[in-house]
C-alpha cells in the first residue's frame, strides 16, 4: 500500500489533498489497474526509492505509468490532454493561494508532444511548484502520515 503514496508525487502528496477513504480506495484501484498492465507496471522498489526521495533510474515505461495514473484519477483526459478543470480543482483544494492557482494551471496544464510527455511534464511541474510553495511541507507530512496504511 505504501507505493500508492508515491504515485501521489504529482497527485495527492504533492498537492497535500486530504483523502477520504473513498478517494484512497479509488487511488488504490487506479494504481492496481496500472500495475496489473505489463505495459505500465513499475517494480515496487522504484516506488520505495521515490518515496524515500532517493536517486533512482526511472524505467523506460515510467511515463506510461504516470499517464495511466493521471488518466485514472482524471487529471489527463482519454485523448491525452490535461483536464484543466480537474487540475484547477485539485490545486485549489491543496491550500495554494488562490492568486497562484491559474498560474500553476497554465504552466502545468500545457499539453506536450505526446500524452506520456504531458504526464511527466505535469508531474515535474507540480513538484516544482510544491517545492517553491508551502504545499511541499504539508505534502511531506501528508505523505508520511499515510505511509503505514
Amino acid at each position: 500500500m505504501r507505493q500508492i503514496i508515491v504515485l501521489g508525487l504529482a497527485l495527492t502528496a504533492v498537492l497535500a489533498i486530504p483523502l477520504t477513504d473513498e478517494q484512497k480506495q479509488k487511488l488504490s484501484d487506479v494504481h492496481g489497474r496500472c500495475q496489473n498492465d505489463p505495459v505500465t507496471h513499475i517494480d515496487d522498489s522504484i516506488f520505495e526509492k521515490l518515496r524515500k526521495r532517493e536517486h533512482v533510474e526511472l524505467p523506460s515505461n515510467f511515463a506510461a505509468h504516470e499517464l495511466c495514473m493521471s488518466k485514472g484519477v482524471g487529471l489527463i483526459n482519454e485523448d491525452g490532454s490535461v483536464n484543466k478543470e480537474m487540475l484547477r480543482k485539485s490545486i485549489s483544494h491543496s491550500g495554494v493561494e488562490e492568486s497562484k492557482v491559474e498560474e500553476i494551471v497554465n504552466q502545468c496544464g500545457e499539453n506536450q508532444e505526446t500524452p506520456e510527455k504531458t504526464a511527466i511534464h505535469l508531474r515535474k511541474c507540480l513538484l516544482k511548484h510544491a517545492v517553491q510553495d508551502h504545499v511541499a511541507h504539508h505534502g511531506h507530512v501528508h505523505e508520511h502520515s499515510h505511509a503505514h496504511h
